[in-house]
Formats: C-alpha cells, sequence, structure tokens
C-alpha cells in the first residue's frame, strides 16, 4: 500500500460575530424597543429622584449649618462688643483709681480715729517720706470688717486717695525703702500696692500666681497695668484671659535660688 502525506482539512468560513458594525446596530435596534426604553427611563428616572432627594438633604444640612454659624458669628460679635464694653469701663474705673494706693497688713488697732496723720506718720518712720499738709485728700478701710461671731483674720486694707498723681507717685515709689535693710522701722509683712479696679486685681492675682510658681521672673504693676517679665521679654495685661492663657503654655521651672529684681514702683 503506497503511503503519504494527508491534505489539511479545509475549515467552512465562520461569519465574524463581533463586528463593531454589526454590534452598534443591534444595540440601537434594541433601544428602540419599547420595553427596553421603558426600563431605561425607570432606572434613569429612580437614580435621578435618589439624587434629588440627596441634594435636597445636603442643602438642608447646609441651611443648618449656615443658620449655626451665623448665630455664632452674631454670638462672638456681641460677646466681642461687651468686652470692648468692658473694657472700655475698666479703663474708665482706673483712670479714677489712679492717685490711689491701698496698704495691706496693718492692724486696724493702729488707724482708729483721724487716720490721716497716722499715715503721715507712717510715711515718716517707715518710708523715710514727708508728707504735704493736703497731700491726702481722704482714707479709709476697705472690705467687710466682720463681728464678733465671725471676725475677720486678717486685717483690712486701707485705701488712701491722694490730691494728686505725683504725690500717689511719690509715696509708691518710696515702696522699696520699706523692707530696706538700711532702714530702721522696715516692716516685712506690709504692703504698698496700686489702687487697682476690680477686673485688674484679678489680673495681678493670676500674675502673681504664675510667679510663686516660677513660670515667670517677675510680676507688678505700673499705672495700672499689670506687667511680666521672662527673661528679657516684658509683656503687659489688663485682662485675664490672656494672661492665663500665655502661663498655661509656660513650663514650671525650678525654684528660684534668690528674688527676682524688681522694678520700683511708678
Amino acid at each position: 500500500m503506497a503511503t503519504g502525506s494527508n491534505p489539511s482539512p479545509t475549515l467552512p468560513d465562520v461569519p465574524v460575530l463581533f463586528d463593531p458594525a454589526i454590534i452598534e446596530h443591534e444595540v440601537l435596534k434594541a433601544l428602540t424597543h419599547p420595553d427596553v426604553r421603558k426600563l431605561l427611563l425607570e432606572i434613569f428616572t429612580s437614580a435621578t429622584e435618589k439624587t434629588i432627594e440627596r441634594v435636597s438633604k445636603c442643602e438642608a444640612k447646609t441651611d443648618a449649618l449656615e443658620e449655626k454659624v451665623n448665630n455664632l458669628c452674631e454670638i462672638v460679635a456681641n460677646q466681642a462688643d461687651t468686652i470692648k464694653k468692658m473694657s472700655a469701663k475698666d479703663d474708665l474705673e482706673q483712670n479714677g483709681r489712679r492717685n490711689g494706693i491701698r496698704i495691706s497688713g496693718i492692724p486696724e488697732t493702729e488707724t482708729k480715729g483721724n487716720s490721716i496723720p497716722w499715715f503721715k506718720s507712717f510715711a515718716k518712720d517707715h518710708l523715710n517720706l514727708t508728707i504735704g499738709k493736703n497731700a491726702v485728700s481722704r482714707m479709709h478701710r476697705v472690705g467687710n470688717p466682720g463681728t464678733p461671731a465671725a471676725p475677720r483674720t486678717k486685717p483690712r486694707e486701707i485705701l488712701i486717695k491722694f490730691t494728686s498723681y505725683q504725690c500717689r507717685r511719690e509715696v509708691l515709689y518710696q515702696n522699696k525703702y520699706l523692707r530696706a535693710e538700711t532702714n530702721p522701722g522696715k516692716l516685712k509683712d506690709v504692703f504698698l500696692n496700686e489702687d487697682l479696679s476690680r477686673q485688674r486685681q484679678g489680673v495681678y492675682f493670676v500674675a502673681r500666681q504664675g510667679d510663686k510658681l516660677n513660670k515667670l521672673d517677675g510680676a507688678w504693676t505700673a499705672d495700672g497695668t499689670i506687667i511680666t517679665k521672662l527673661k528679657e521679654v516684658i509683656k503687659r495685661w489688663t485682662e485675664e484671659a490672656p494672661l492665663t492663657a500665655f502661663l498655661a503654655s509656660l513650663p514650671v521651672r525650678a525654684k528660684k535660688s534668690t528674688p527676682p529684681s524688681r522694678p520700683p514702683s511708678s
């Protein structure tokens, strides 16, 4: 038997099933069918309604947030206006106190009767200062005197109002002499301070607490302004909140080995 190579089988012609033109034609044909158009319309309508609903909710939330923001802005504006008015009121009050000083630590038994002659004697003996005849306009104790059933543990402060700013300045300047070693009449438990408004008394208290915690290198007052010193930086304060925030940002340092230098009161 003769052998030979078998011829390759011939494949029948197969139509192109993925012709893009045919696919495009069939899709367009399907889209024109009423059922397909109805289904697509339902899908688009549902999606559109959901989108509109979501947008409406977002708009409602935006409106609510905008209203809250406007209310907060109004509150902040009102508070800023209130603070401004309070600051102006405090400035006026402090200006009315600029000729006054307060003395603390004097037993109340020492100033009974006419107290102005007592102060003149006090200034001469303990401040090395002669007070003029008409330098003091008035002088009295301030605070609740207490009762026999509930006596005070500390004597009330003495408020002294001078007839001029210059007289008050001279007295406060001699404050440094009150505890000087060269002063034969030095008093370690008596203090002279400016007559501060209630607001600035609070500011000064916060400053002194910061100084006691060794967050500052000194705290004092000058013409109704509270002054703090940290290293070589001097800051001036008339409101409590900014000072409190400033002190909160400072670390508590090791205890001071020597008292900080303090400029003389002015």
